[in-house]
């Protein structure tokens, strides 16, 4: 059985643009959850070359202490996963770098639920980097994430204080910008993860 996408899927954007002459310190890795309810967040990039980096923060609402999920040139790289405290905000970063003059992020919150399973994919090209957050507890209808919101980013590749922070921690709603959802790419993009799926 073949899991495709749905035809229509909420897509964040962000163009390119100079990278920061003095990068960040390295930041830790992170550390998953070891008690409470979690939910489970698949990792699928397409890297057309150079470097990039998945990372998620312990202060969500401002993109406050950033915890290193992968970093890597790899341009076909296996596939990740990660384990997220469900039921509260999380916010993540993927940000690719082509060159060491240039860069482009993506910022996103979202609210998992206990026991679910989600996909992220990252994309970049020469205008820029993209993020698609799917609902993948049903591997035969994944759907958009209808909580994600786009956060706006300050600089490129920041520990701390990464974008601007939000005024309430609940379950952020979905945008409404004009142009936010575009047609999903065709190929099977769920398929490396069929048997990490639910019932599988």
């Amino acid at each position: 059985m073949h899991l495709r996408l749905p035809l229509i899927a909420a897509v964040l954007l962000a163009g390119c643009a100079t990278a920061p002459t003095k990068p960040a310190a390295p930041a830790p890795l992170y550390s998953p959850p070891t008690s409470g309810p979690t939910a489970r967040l698949l990792l699928r990039v397409i890297n057309p070359g150079g470097r990039y980096t998945i990372s998620t923060y312990a202060q969500p609402v401002s993109c406050s202490q950033r915890q290193e999920v992968v970093s890597t040139t790899v341009k076909e790289p296996e596939r990740t996963s990660m384990t997220l405290a469900a039921n509260r905000l999380q916010t993540i970063s993927f940000m690719q770098q082509p060159n060491e003059r240039t860069a482009c992020q993506v910022i996103f919150s979202f609210e998992p639920r206990a026991g679910k399973t989600y996909l992220m994919r990252g994309a970049s090209d020469v205008q820029g980097c993209s993020i698609e957050l799917y609902d993948a507890t049903n591997p035969d209808r994944p759907v958009a994430e209808t909580t994600r919101m786009h956060r706006e980013r300050i600089g490129y590749g920041q520990n701390d204080n990464a974008c601007k922070a939000i005024t309430s921690t609940a379950a952020p709603r979905p945008s409404s910008a004009p142009g936010s959802a575009q047609p999903a790419r065709g190929e099977d993009a769920l398929a490396p993860f069929r048997d990490l799926l639910p019932g599988r």
